[in-house]
């Protein structure tokens, strides 16, 4: 997902995206319900989406609550981390031990 996007996200700000359907920025927009997707190249459309959301103060606000919610859910810093490593232990099936002393260590199972 691209950085500006969960800089607005983490903003609590409405978007509008020109995405396709099989993208993450599609998938989270809608799944979410805080922003707007229109196909690319779909000038009428993102015109159109853009008058309604400057016409409608209380869908904006929705999902910029909505996009507050998400940021505060999923794009923690720790939370993106903790995922991270998840997903790397379970690709090289290896398990991570955080000592206290701040250090990683890690070894592979047998």
């Amino acid at each position: 997902m691209p950085s500006k996007l969960t800089n607005i996200l983490a903003a609590g700000s409405a978007s509008i995206a020109t995405v396709d359907q099989d993208t993450a920025v599609y998938k989270v927009l809608n799944g979410h319900d805080c922003g707007v997707t229109i196909p690319p190249e779909s000038a009428a459309e993102l015109t159109a989406s853009i008058a309604a959301l400057a016409d409608d103060a209380e869908w904006r606000e929705n999902l910029g609550r909505n996009a507050r919610r998400y940021a505060e859910a999923f794009l923690q810093k720790d939370r993106i981390l903790s995922d991270f490593e998840a997903q790397l232990q379970q690709l090289a099936k290896v398990k991570f031990d955080h000592s206290p002393n701040g250090a990683l260590n890690a070894w592979c199972e047998s």
